[in-house]
């Protein structure tokens, strides 16, 4: 799936499938996604497809 994902369109991406969950979005912010997103691919949680994640 984030084959074909810009990292430009990566957050917005985010807000638009949790919204379609139910998820209360207004406290998200751009910054604390891509922490999440980092803290995930540094803990080996999940691969870094997007390619933006430097050690």
């Amino acid at each position: 799936m984030a084959r074909g994902i810009h990292p430009d369109e990566f957050p917005d991406l985010v807000l638009k499938i949790l919204q379609e969950q139910g998820f209360d979005t207004r406290y998200i912010t751009v910054k604390r996604i891509w922490c999440i997103y980092e803290n995930l691919v540094r803990k080996g949680v999940i691969h870094d497809t997007l390619r933006v994640v430097t050690w």
